[in-house]
């Protein structure tokens, strides 16, 4: 075996080029695939950092018959605390911003309520300090103490130990700092980088949601945690299931007005809807499969460089066969041989996959609203993946080449000399070359639907114009304020807005449209109305000032827009959009029909147009707005219609909020065309992702085409050197050539583009006014591969035309 690992260096340095050239295809091949695993395992497999065992975690939460999924309210989780036997810990969170005082100035920062025995049920252990704990989160009156994140504490704190015990002033009541959590802990939120933890109880003052902070923990109805468990050890997972469907069920009987038409579900982990998981389980699931395919290309054109490569060595192995070397032994070397390149190959490839989180990042839009962390670190389970498909791969492609090799005719080759590759090896690499076609055509087909797909969301209309938009967003809340003093704030705000020059309106808004996590839903009541099995009971809203419509465009089909008059002390009243008066009005005029939300009465005195609330995929839902002023919101987002370039109002925009309160902290500060980039981002994301997977396997295709067509034309020197002393013009050698890629990329394309039409059905649910079968991006498919084809053929083809007749008759 020795021997065989010498020789083969030895061969593989007497061929640098060759050498290279393979090492490159096993690089990107091998690296992509390591690459798009490392993001898949650390975000949908296993995306808790530093938690030391997330297997066994579940999640419990409340599903509608219409498919909605809830969280628990904290008086719901500590039903389900009490009556479960199956899990050794059931424990909540829930992710908000806090305003942090920085120095005199207050800052946004995310973090996130955890209750007592969050920490340790996990196993989450402090790089300083200690972690919270039970004693600290009791209603009433829970503890005002805080845990910060490791990169907090080194990027704000500058590393200081001494931080524990530190006061800090959150929402503007004094916190103490009690530890830091370990490096790698930022929370259990997947996809989020969480900075800040409190006891759930501190919600109680802190007032995360506004109104009545006690709401939180005696409200049953009032769902703002996500739970959190631990199965028992030994307890299956049905059984556990079973039990909580059961609590759940003896809930709904027990507290049928907050709990009729839900069941409680347990899921594991992995499976729940409340986090980034959910959105990007299936990216990353399409873009691993993608990557497959890249490495079936590769490994297809690895194959047919070693196939042609063994035509050239046909010579050598017949003379090795005829002085003893047994078949056995020739097959063992060769595939020696593909090994140390695999290895090879899959050592760079590690060291490319070492930049995913950095490739990431750079597909990621910059402008986010929310402080993002994809877990993407490659480790030791990356690298032994690396080493399984790097072993794989070269089982693969040398299997083939190695086999054919050995059954070379001994006398035939000696005869013939090293020039000839035998025809059955000429098919071999051909067929090679139509799979490699085969397998492109999809990849590059699914890339260009969802490019296709994002190009056409970035001009669609919504429902709204989202040119010409100033953003801001700000949180009253921390600052003290209530309902009647943010009221005040809010109007004197837009009074000075909309008196500046370029201004054509103003208005505020709790979320804007295209907005992927609903900020808020409730159910309504609407008498006379009898709701189908399976309708969501769930109803999406918004609370907006005066002029909201007219800032964002969104027309009127019918009513009035609030106003001024629309205030506290008067009836409520609601606009509705068209769905939700089809629904619930359906033949009837919906003005002046009123519902009910919280046991209050809104009278409907307008219909707006329907719009993209939460995906550009959506398909349309019931939704309504209420005034700002009867319904108040701390958390709020400005818009600004301007006349021109809204950019150029930000910082005075920003200035007249100072004004008003220098210590009320502003963020997202943007313009719409900014904020909606980072809406469509998902899909750009998917895109981009799936298009360098596609371009990577059209550039090996490439190679393959361009190592197959150079082959042959080597072994036809000769009949090349014949026509053209017979007469033959170099364009006519070209077309030869080229004719011979075409042929193959042909063959490749029909089987093809009936994988593509039948695996492209899968993007469905991703598309955006874009078919799966859409004839433009097939097309353009079909032109890219076969002017790649043509390249890869035309530098061969332009070598065989400089061959000397004379020198290739003799």
């Amino acid at each position: 075996m020795i021997a065989d690992l010498r020789f083969a260096v030895r061969r593989l340095a007497k061929s640098p080029g060759f050498t290279a050239v393979v090492l490159v295809t096993l690089a990107l091949g091998i690296g992509v695939n390591t690459g798009i695993f490392s993001a898949f395992k650390g975000i949908v497999l296993r995306p808790l950092a530093g938690v030391r065992d997330s297997r066994g975690l579940v999640a419990v939460m409340w599903t509608t018959r219409g498919g909605d999924q809830l969280p628990l309210s904290c008086v719901e989780l500590r039903d389900f605390q009490q009556r479960t036997r199956t899990l050794g810990g059931l424990e909540a969170t829930a992710v908000v911003p806090f305003s942090l005082d920085d120095h005199g100035r207050a800052v946004r920062i995310w973090g996130e309520f955890v209750t007592g025995g969050h920490h340790a049920m996990l196993g989450i252990k402090p790089f300083l300090g200690r972690m919270i704990q039970p004693e600290d989160d009791r209603f009433p009156g829970g503890a005002q103490v805080l845990v910060l994140s490791h990169r907090y504490w080194q990027g704000h704190f500058g590393g200081d130990p001494a931080v524990v015990g530190r006061v800090v002033r959150v929402n503007g009541l004094a916190f103490t700092v009690i530890g830091v959590a370990e490096p790698d802990f930022v929370g259990t939120t997947v996809g989020f980088a969480l900075d800040l933890f409190v006891p759930a109880a501190a919600a109680e003052y802190l007032r995360p949601y506004g109104g009545n902070g006690a709401d939180i923990f005696t409200k049953r109805d009032y769902r703002a945690f996500s739970p959190v468990g631990r199965l028992r050890p030994a307890v299956p997972f049905a059984q556990a299931r079973s039990e909580i469907a059961a609590i759940g069920a003896a809930l709904a009987r027990e507290h049928p007005a907050e709990c009729e038409g839900k069941s409680a579900t347990l899921v594991s982990f992995l499976e729940s809807p409340f986090g980034a998981q959910t959105y990007l389980r299936p990216i990353f699931g399409l873009m691993l499969g993608m990557t497959a395919l890249v490495l079936l290309i590769m490994c297809a054109n690895v194959a047919n460089l070693l196939l042609a490569r063994a035509g050239a060595r046909t010579h050598e192995i017949a003379i090795r066969l005829a002085i003893g070397a047994g078949r056995i032994q020739v097959v063992r070397q060769l595939l020696t041989e593909s090994l140390v390149l695999a290895l090879l190959g899959g050592a760079l490839g590690g060291w490319l996959a070492s930049a995913t989180p950095d490739l990431l990042r750079a597909l990621w839009p910059a402008n986010l609203r929310v402080p993002i962390r994809l877990n993407a670190e490659p480790d030791a389970t990356v690298f032994v993946f690396t080493l399984l498909v790097s072993l794989a791969s070269a089982l693969a492609f040398g299997l083939l080449p190695a086999l054919q090799s050995s059954r070379t005719s001994v006398l035939a080759a000696l005869k013939s000399g090293p020039a000839h590759g035998a025809p059955a090896r000429r098919w071999g690499r051909n067929l090679l070359v139509i799979a490699q076609v085969a397998v492109a055509i999809p990849l590059l087909v699914a890339a260009g639907l969802l490019l296709r797909s994002a190009r056409r969301q970035k001009t669609a209309d919504f429902g709204f114009d989202p040119r010409h938009l100033a953003l801001l967003v700000f949180d009253l809340r921390p600052n003290g304020y209530d309902a009647a003093s943010g009221g005040v704030f809010c109007e004197r705000l837009l009074r000075d807005l909309r008196g500046l020059p370029g201004v054509e309106a103003a208005s505020l808004a709790n979320q804007l449209p295209v907005h992927v996590v609903p900020a808020r839903q409730a159910e309504i009541e609407v008498a006379g109305y009898v709701r189908p099995p399976g309708e969501a009971r769930q109803v999406l809203f918004n609370t907006v000032s005066p002029d909201y419509f007219r800032t964002l465009r969104i027309a009127l089909v019918a009513g009035r827009e609030f106003t001024a008059a629309d205030r506290s002390e008067t009836p409520g009243v609601a606009v509705i959009n068209e769905t939700m008066a089809r629904r619930y009005w359906p033949g009837q005029d919906p003005l002046d029909r009123s519902f009910k939300l919280y046991g209050k009465a809104y009278r409907v005195v307008g219909v707006a147009r329907d719009v993209k609330y939460l995906t550009p995929i959506e398909s349309p839902r019931p939704y309504f707005y209420l005034s700002q002023s009867q319904s108040f919101s701390s958390e709020l987002v400005v818009q600004v219609r301007t006349s021109g370039e809204p950019r150029s109002l930000l910082p005075v925009i920003l200035d007249r909020i100072t004004r008003l309160d220098p210590r009320l902290p502003v963020f997202g500060v943007e313009t719409m065309d900014d904020y909606m980039d980072f809406a469509l981002s998902l899909s750009s994301f998917a895109a981009d992702g799936l298009l360098l997977a596609g371009s990577l396997g059209l550039l090996l295709t490439a190679l393959g085409m361009f190592a197959t067509v150079s082959y042959a034309v080597s072994m036809r020197t000769r009949e090349i050197g014949l026509r053209m002393a017979l007469g033959a013009q170099r364009a006519d050698v070209v077309r030869l050539v080229v004719r011979q890629g075409l042929w193959l990329t042909g063959a490749g394309a029909v089987v093809g583009l009936a994988g593509a039409v039948a695996s492209t059905r899968l993007l469905q649910s991703l598309l955006f006014e874009t078919s799966p079968t859409d004839p433009v991006t097939f097309a353009a498919v079909l032109a890219l591969v076969a002017g790649t084809t043509v390249l890869a053929c035309w530098l061969p083809a332009r070598k065989a035309t400089r061959v000397d007749p004379n020198i290739a008759l003799r």
